[in-house]
């Protein structure tokens, strides 16, 4: 009998953005770029502070992360 396991983490990222726009986020683990290299596309306003949750998930094929 096999079995698999999924194993999650959670991060909380605060950012305050010095200029307004559209910005596109890449996730690292190390030096592994997660998300099958698909970047974040987030619309963000300059002195806002940003909050953010990041869950990083590993599966068989690799890690995947998801942008809350």
């Amino acid at each position: 009998m096999s079995g698999s396991s999924v194993i999650t983490s959670a991060f909380q990222v605060e950012y305050t953005p010095e200029k307004s726009g559209f910005y596109d986020i890449n996730v690292y683990c190390g030096n592994i770029l997660l998300n099958e290299g698909h970047s974040f596309r987030k619309e963000v306003k300059a002195g806002t502070k940003m909050y953010y949750m990041i869950y990083i998930k590993m599966v068989s094929y690799g890690y995947h992360a998801q942008f809350v």
